[in-house]
């Protein structure tokens, strides 16, 4: 299993499904590193995972939130279909909601991905709570990005995350993800 966030053990008493989950994102993996802390990339999983179980997601939501880069970023290991074959049609469609788009020429697109989550969203709420989620978790996790990255990544979470999660109701995530981005969007006045 796991470590979480705040050092506990991620999967102990957790369904067979999660356990599952967490074994494809650790398969899928496991050569990754974060290039924000150098830490193995499946603790971002098991961090959003944590982060979703904290906030009272269901068990789709948080296998979902295991798997949410697993399709992204490993397309030659697993694919849509296989996530809805083991863990069944609606994590497939979370992990889709949440999956960036890429352009003509490769590159991610910020805009059409936010465009796509918040239609997703509309569909099924869970889509919201795990990009919320992995936003959250990216945010705690900027320190040692350049400082033009951070500001511009504070600025995104502010001006489109924080809204995201106003718009659902989510009040508390919307505090959250504001306290996280204003340290490096005004350190001085925060």
């Amino acid at each position: 299993m796991e470590i979480c966030e705040n050092g506990e053990v991620f999967g102990e008493n957790k369904s067979e499904r999660v356990k599952l989950a967490l074994k494809v994102a650790t398969e899928i993996h496991h050569e990754d590193i974060r290039k924000t802390t150098g830490e193995p990339y499946v603790n971002h999983c098991v961090a959003v995972a944590s982060i979703l179980e904290k906030w009272g997601a269901d068990e789709d939501e948080v296998v979902a939130g295991l798997l949410h880069d697993t399709w992204e970023d490993h397309p030659e290991l697993i694919n849509l279909e296989i996530i809805e074959e083991i863990f069944g049609a609606r994590v497939a469609f979370l992990v889709d909601g949440v999956t960036k788009l890429k352009t003509r020429k490769g590159e991610k697109s910020e805009f059409e991905t936010l465009q796509k989550v918040t239609r997703e969203s509309l569909i099924d709420v869970g889509v919201a709570k795990i990009k919320l989620a992995d936003r959250k978790h990216n945010m705690m996790t900027l320190e040692g990005m350049k400082p033009e990255t951070t500001k511009k990544k504070a600025k995104e979470t502010l001006t489109v995350y924080a809204p995201l999660a106003e718009s659902f109701g989510m009040w508390q995530i919307k505090k959250e993800l504001e306290d996280l981005a204003f340290r490096y969007f005004d350190p001085e006045r925060y």
